[in-house]
């Protein structure tokens, strides 16, 4: 990190920070989270903090089991550093666009920008690692972020068929945010300028794709400026425009001059945040547009639900839980491979791996809704909900059944604190849990 000494506005207090650790922060997922949210939060953990630059995050201080609770669970909030919630803030996503995240595994910024688009639009979460795509899945079906269209494409390669509202480009990076905290030491420039080279093709890539007045957010958290502000001064030169955004919290923009090299003037309007700002982690933030004079009209497929299973999943979900179509606030039931998924009425040309959320099981015993979207529709379910107390919760999760009566059987919603975790069966006045076993376990680790 010697090499940032003279790029470091206070070298002394950024170097201290080295052997401590980012506070751990819980960002709210209002697609999930209760009217009693912050309370239970704070119930669940000794120290909690709001901070002022967004009111949907809190520090979680002094504990090293953020995941464990089950606000966490249910999908209430997403544990990430504090930093990173910064580039959805630039790019400022609003309901009803469709956005774009070209590189978005694990799913921190994608999910971000659903709850903040309230699951109306469409957002295209892409990755190329198809490793890292199973960690993606789980965390929109957890968050309930049923407007996300999963692709796995490089994201260089792209296809240019429709054009985004808004692009996320967090780049990969050489991770010196990292490397802060385990080594003190910069990447190798060997590995910089090759990352950097990557970096600036997906920038291009991302131009392209983009509508005319359209935004542009880039991102890394890492420190050199070949992957910083080098990249910017090529997205200039390819006529992006920078724009100013006010983080609102301690940070220093972009610097015009490193190792004898000179940048744009416009650099000031990027931003650049080291640990000792917010004891959060690296990170570098960029807000572009593309100019134009005139709005870029691109034609989109927007099929309605085809076939019979939407219809009868709809009937299903009517008759079963009082839940009705305009229930799903924008998003419509489709077919997929049999089964029927909560998704948004708005669609991609894209190859797709998902898009939303599975909804409704068609099994041989009939029909038979998910535990995601009883979660996502708690309070529209008005029939056949059951609510435990707490002993009578633990006894479901451990997988013993608990009394009830009913009119008839069939699935129904399980609720705890007047909250619905998933899914259950009634039949002969006994109740069992349908929460996959694996996701009952780590709930019950929880309680």
């Amino acid at each position: 990190m010697e090499r940032y000494r003279n790029l470091v506005e206070n070298w002394e207090a950024f170097k201290e920070k080295k052997n401590s650790h980012p506070v751990n922060i819980a960002r709210r997922n209002d697609l999930k989270a209760s009217e009693n949210f912050e309370k239970e939060l704070r119930e669940s953990f000794e120290e909690v903090e709001s901070v002022e630059w967004n009111e949907k995050v809190y520090r979680l201080k002094d504990t090293e089991t953020p995941g464990k609770a089950g606000l966490h669970w249910r999908g209430e909030y997403y544990v990430q550093e504090e930093s990173a919630a910064l580039p959805v803030k630039a790019l400022d996503p609003q309901p009803g666009e469709k956005v774009l995240d070209m590189c978005a595994a694990p799913g921190g910024k994608a999910t971000q920008i659903a709850d903040r688009m309230n699951n109306e639009g469409l957002v295209v979460a892409n990755d190329e690692s198809a490793q890292r795509m199973k960690s993606l899945h789980a965390n929109v079906y957890r968050t309930g972020s049923a407007v996300i269209n999963a692709t796995n494409y490089d994201g260089r390669r792209i296809p240019e068929d429709e054009k985004f509202d808004r692009i996320l480009v967090d780049a990969p990076c050489s991770g010196e945010g990292d490397r802060f905290y385990r080594g003190f030491e910069s990447a190798p420039k060997d590995e910089i300028e090759g990352l950097a080279k990557l970096q600036k093709q997906l920038l291009s890539k991302a131009k392209d794709l983009v509508k005319e007045d359209g935004v542009i957010v880039y991102s890394t958290c890492t420190i050199s400026p070949e992957e910083n502000e080098e990249v910017v001064e090529h997205g200039l030169d390819e006529g992006l425009e920078l724009e100013s955004f006010e983080p609102g919290f301690e940070h220093v923009n972009g610097v015009e001059n490193f190792e004898g090299k000179e940048y744009s003037t416009e650099m000031e309007k990027a931003v650049r945040v080291y640990p000792h700002h917010i004891n959060s982690g690296v990170i570098f933030v960029a807000r572009f547009v593309k100019p134009g004079t005139s709005s870029e009209q691109t034609e989109s497929s927007n099929p309605s639900s085809s076939g019979d299973k939407p219809e009868k999943a709809m009937e299903y979900l009517k008759e079963r839980f009082g839940v009705e179509k305009q229930d799903l606030r924008g998003l419509q039931l489709k077919e997929v491979s049999g089964d029927v998924w909560l998704a948004p009425e708005e669609e991609t040309g894209l190859d797709k791996e998902t898009s939303g959320i599975r909804a409704v099981r068609f099994m041989d015993i009939g029909l038979k809704p998910t535990t995601y979207l009883l979660q996502i529709l708690a309070d529209r379910i008005s029939k056949n909900k059951i609510e435990t107390d707490k002993e009578e919760f633990k006894t479901l999760l451990e997988g013993d059944m608990i009394e009830r009566k009913l009119e008839e059987k069939g699935y129904v919603a399980i609720f705890h604190d007047g909250k619905a975790f998933g899914c259950g069966f009634y039949m002969d006045e006994l109740v069992s849990s349908r929460i996959p076993e694996g996701r009952a376990e780590e709930l019950l680790g929880t309680l």
